[in-house]
């Protein structure tokens, strides 16, 4: 594999395309359920939304902005130690961000329902459900920004 996609052995890092979008791609994480884990997410999705040349600086922070507030919704159930997976896919037009965790996100827009509007304000699809796309038994947020093309 070359330097401009795959697994550079030097570096011990995958590297994505340098141009364009690199569609296709999956990238998970595993993160604690814990409030200091933010900024770790917040950092991640920067990363991936800075990658994608479709997204302006707004669109990034939209997406920081709203899957922190997704995280967040997440920890206000807490009740025992736990991970959210958060499961970032990109297509030819848009990046899908899934978090999923043992705990029930049904309860959390009944108590933060400002939460969720921020998200849909945000984002341009959101979905909630106490049913994952993978198991029946992992509830799962699934945000959607779709990449816009430049106004002229």
């Amino acid at each position: 594999m070359s330097s401009e996609q795959g697994y550079d052995a030097a570096r011990r890092e995958v590297v994505a395309p340098r141009s364009g979008t690199p569609q296709g791609e999956i990238v998970t994480l595993s993160l604690p359920a814990r409030p200091e884990y933010v900024s770790v997410l917040r950092l991640a999705m920067s990363a991936i939304a800075s990658r994608i040349s479709e997204f302006t600086y707004e669109d990034t922070e939209d997406i920081k902005l709203a899957v922190s507030e997704g995280f967040s919704l997440l920890l206000a159930s807490r009740r025992q130690p736990s991970n959210v997976a958060v499961e970032c896919a990109l297509d030819a037009r848009s990046l899908r961000i899934s978090l999923r965790s043992p705990r029930s996100l049904l309860a959390c827009r009944n108590r933060a329902p400002l939460a969720l509007q921020i998200i849909e304000a945000l984002m341009d699809e959101v979905a909630v459900s106490d049913k994952g796309r993978e198991s029946p038994q992992t509830p799962s947020l699934v945000m959607v920004k779709h990449f816009h093309k430049e106004k002229t």
